[in-house]
């Protein structure tokens, strides 16, 4: 066989080795991966990127000794190799050897710039070392090298909220999750904010309706608002007329899937509450309209099809508000009156465009020299309108 043409095959064979190491690191094999590095080593016309994946399956199987000898050979071979200094830094970082990370991963960036994974490892050990605003310039270099790097996202904004730029927090967990849907850590951080911003509306809404020097606290939870009051010594506060108080404040804001909610009062420091009641959010409020009239002539005169609607809405208000659920009883009547509102404008609107059009006829006539009886001519549009706002 012909020297060239084994040199060639043997070429062939270590890049075909080297390809099957690289897939089975994805399948997680990787003894057979390290095996497949070793033989595509001596032929491979890039020994250094078979030294960087042989280091990376020898750390992904805890050999990080072997792992970082694998890297010091990449960057023999290649002293310019930003992902071998990278990978190296992260074993270093995990042996303890902190100085040593941090050292390859600048050197990394000063071949590349705007390598994101180097930013994005500084940021994490400044972060961790409480250095938070070092961190957030660190990450934001990771972001801006690779926009949709999802946790370099998740993790500025943990460094924001400790930094207390909540807003800025919020928009980084939820670009973090725009860009990964599986993060469950951001999820929870996402809708503890949420529930957190609710809970403090809940309070500001309940806090109008109390004097000064009483501190309230609300906690949602389920169907159950816990609302604590804790008042300063001295401070009078009428327990017996304040859950109306708090019934009426919180109406406006529709809590349909509240159905209670318990009144804890404390005074002072005192661990004891002075008063602990529950009471239904809806008890003692009245039946909202049904506007069945309204439904009948939306339907028999305006506009049918939205009658129809209407008619069973009607329908609906008096049996929901009975089973408990005031807040469904109350949307359906306003949707009554907003589709009647709707039919009686649309009618309004079409005999506008009717009168439009019998006045240009009538001046077309005119126009024209008839002998049209001019009194007969203007007093149909008028009875028109005056039927139909008869019958609305």
């Amino acid at each position: 066989m012909p020297k060239a043409f084994r040199s060639w095959l043997l070429c062939q064979q270590a890049k075909f080795a080297y390809r099957k190491g690289t897939n089975l690191i994805r399948k997680g094999s990787l003894k057979a991966a390290i095996a497949c590095f070793t033989n595509a080593l001596p032929h491979h016309p890039n020994p250094a990127e078979c030294y960087v994946q042989r280091g990376l399956a020898h750390w992904q199987h805890k050999h990080r000794e072997a792992a970082i000898s694998d890297y010091n050979q990449a960057i023999a071979l290649n002293p310019e190799h930003v992902i071998a200094y990278g990978n190296r830094g992260l074993v270093r970082y995990e042996l303890g050897d902190t100085e040593g990370a941090i050292a390859d991963w600048q050197t990394a960036l000063r071949y590349r710039p705007h390598y994101a994974t180097a930013h994005y490892n500084l940021g994490l050990h400044y972060a961790q070392q409480g250095d938070q605003r070092a961190a957030q310039t660190a990450l934001t270099k990771a972001i801006a090298a690779s926009p949709n790097l999802a946790e370099a996202y998740y993790h500025r904004g943990n460094v924001r909220d400790l930094l207390g730029d909540q807003a800025g927090a919020l928009a980084d967990w939820q670009l973090a999750i725009a860009n990964d849907l599986s993060m469950d850590a951001v999820k929870a951080k996402l809708l503890n904010v949420r529930q957190t911003h609710h809970q403090e509306r809940l309070a500001a809404t309940v806090q109008g309706t109390l004097p000064a020097g009483i501190a309230v606290e609300v906690k949602h939870t389920d169907q159950q608002l816990t609302i604590t009051l804790t008042r300063e010594l001295g401070v009078p506060i009428n327990y017996f007329t304040l859950p109306d108080q708090i019934r009426h404040s919180l109406l406006p804001l529709e809590l349909g899937h509240v159905q209670r909610f318990r009144l804890l009062g404390h005074v002072g420091n005192q661990t004891q509450p002075e008063w602990n009641q529950q009471y239904n959010l809806y008890g003692g409020l009245p039946c909202p309209p049904s506007h069945w009239r309204s439904a009948i002539i939306t339907t028999l005169l305006l506009c049918p099809p939205f009658g129809v609607l209407a008619l069973v809405y009607a329908a609906q208000v008096k049996s929901l508000y009975q089973r408990g659920h005031y807040i469904a009883a109350k949307q359906a009547s306003n949707i009554v009156r907003k589709l009647y509102l709707c039919s009686r404008t649309g009618m309004i609107a079409i005999a506008s465009l009717l009168i439009v059009y019998l006045s240009f006829n009538l001046l077309a006539e005119i126009g024209h020299g008839t002998h049209t009886d001019i009194e007969s001519l203007t007093s149909k549009p008028m009875q028109l309108v005056e039927a139909i706002f008869r019958n609305s």
